[in-house]
């Protein structure tokens, strides 16, 4: 804020809103309350001593972002077509302004060009919503199915921007899917240092290490997803309806109760069911078909159901043995053991189907970090960087952990030691060592060159 010239009551003052909850809309004739304090009820700016200044608005400009290079192509951009109604459409339901709108569209325009290589520069001054319009654009290029890598020189801004994606994401697609499943992740990924962003709740679920621990426990031989449908199988196959008995009954003692058992089916429902919605969760989206999703959304519906059918307490033991059983329970010549048996063994049976389909259809990996199982035989990975303190970091990161893999290697060397040698794949750490950014070693082109061709399969190189 700063006066007028001499003025005393006069003032230009500068308000971001770009933050604010509610989208209040300066106007001329506006009063405003300017406090030394936040109040939280309006009795509080009565109290004694609280400093109060009443402002009222006289020429209020709003700020707009303004697109340099506002260019577009308008053979491309009418080829587009429901697309770009598509988007208009989902944008006018937004908070978004005029200009904001505009350059999100502006961009849009620009990538979908097929025939120039178009540049678009939004600037803003402070509070115009430049992070507001980049998240937006964000999801309108995954809405059209666009890969894009979105980069920032501070952390704050990477986590900031994430987090504004991440908001808007679920403000137009929903918290959760039509179908009731949770909204699918997989396709954004956070790459960053977790202990030096300000890594929040909300955008935790998309960063690289927290999403590599989440799905290394869905792919464990002895708590994955692979052994969390087995225990389901197992729990519905190995009870005897023939001999109307319960999963451990001898038929004389240490009879399986019914609480033992609803108990037990409690906990592998829960088990499989936590792990199906990680991987949906985290897995991109490709990894699931229609027909994958379909019985995903069968078996949860149907463990839901069998659950509620062992919720009802009215069941003694021997009533619950009778009734796994439809023949058994019609001996009884009640209706309700009948019911039961009956809506059991339907969701028993269909629950079973689900289960084997699920089984053959995920073509996910088991046991990973522990063998590599592939079709080409071993494989072979080099962790290249230039300098050999970082090599030496990132041996003692890695430790003994793929040591005892089979038909998979790890070596980790610099450039200079692996002049002459290949590897499948190649990771290179593009580390530097001094303050002022120099490109250091890399600068030799000879260097780069040994850097960037030592990956055997073109197409699997990483950098």
């Amino acid at each position: 804020m700063e006066a007028l010239g001499d003025s005393q009551l006069l003032y230009n003052m500068d308000v971001d809103v770009g933050y604010m909850n509610d989208h209040y809309v300066a106007r001329n004739g506006d009063i405003l309350i300017l406090s030394s304090f936040k109040p939280e009820v309006i009795e509080d700016l009565l109290h004694d001593g609280a400093g109060l200044v009443m402002v009222i608005l006289t020429d209020v400009h709003h700020k707009e972002l303004t697109i340099k290079d506002d260019n577009s192509c308008g053979l491309c951009t009418m080829q587009m077509g429901d697309s770009i109604q598509y988007l208009n459409g989902k944008l006018m339901q937004s908070s978004l302004n005029q200009s904001q709108r505009h350059a999100v569209i502006a961009i849009i325009s620009a990538v979908c060009c097929k025939h120039s290589n178009l540049v678009k520069l939004i600037w803003g001054p402070a509070g115009t919503g430049k992070t507001k319009t980049v998240s937006t654009t964000l999801w309108a290029l995954k809405s059209l199915k666009f890969r894009t890598l979105m980069c920032s020189p501070t952390n704050i801004s990477v986590a900031g921007v994430c987090h504004r994606y991440l908001q808007a994401f679920k403000d137009f697609n929903g918290h959760a899917d039509k179908d009731g499943l949770p909204c699918s992740l997989g396709d954004i990924v956070l790459f960053g240092n977790k202990y030096k962003m300000d890594i929040t709740e909300e955008i935790q679920e998309v960063l690289l290490d927290y999403r590599v621990d989440e799905l290394g426990k869905c792919f464990s031989s002895s708590s994955g997803w692979k052994h969390r449908i087995n225990s389901v199988f197992s729990i519905l196959e190995n009870y005897d309806s023939e001999h109307n008995m319960l999963p451990g009954d001898n038929g004389h003692n240490g009879t399986l109760l019914l609480l033992d058992f609803r108990s037990q089916f409690y906990a592998v429902a829960n088990n499989v069911k936590e792990c199906i919605l990680n991987l949906w969760i985290h897995l991109p989206r490709k990894c699931f078909s229609s027909e994958v999703k379909s019985n995903i959304l069968d078996l949860l519906d149907l463990l839901k159901t069998m659950c509620g059918l062992l919720s009802r307490g009215c069941f003694s033991n021997g009533y619950a043995k009778t009734g796994f059983c439809l023949q058994s329970a019609e001996k009884i010549g009640s209706t309700k053991p009948i019911s039961f048996a009956k809506e059991w063994v339907e969701a028993r049976f269909r629950c079973l189907e689900k289960l084997k389909f699920l089984q053959s259809s995920f073509a996910l990996p088991v046991d990973v970090g522990n063998s590599w199982q592939n079709n080409m035989g071993k494989i072979t990975v080099g962790v290249v960087s230039p300098y050999n303190s970082q090599a030496n970091a990132i041996k003692v990161r890695l430790g003994t952990k793929y040591d005892k893999c089979i038909n998979f290697d790890v070596r980790v060397t610099s450039i200079d030691g692996f002049q002459g040698e290949e590897d499948d794949l190649t990771i290179l750490s593009t580390v530097r060592s001094n303050s002022k950014g120099n490109i250091g070693f890399l600068s030799d082109n000879h260097r780069t060159n040994v850097a960037l061709t030592r990956a055997r399969c073109v197409a699997k190189r990483f950098v």
